[in-house]
């Protein structure tokens, strides 16, 4: 996850399922909601960490 001025830039859906339930953002939003509001942000999602 690149994390630019306080705000999430990058991050793997992975990363962001872990922080969509850490968060309590499940009581709010299903998950699919959730990175659809992700991506409205401006989040890049990507499909895994590059060099693993």
């Amino acid at each position: 996850m690149k994390i630019v001025n306080g705000k999430i830039a990058e991050a793997t859906k992975s990363e962001l399922f872990n922080y969509w339930l850490t968060r309590g953002y499940d009581d709010i939003y299903s998950f699919p909601e959730f990175l659809e509001r992700m991506k409205k942000c401006g989040v890049k999602i990507i499909d895994s960490k590059e060099g693993e």
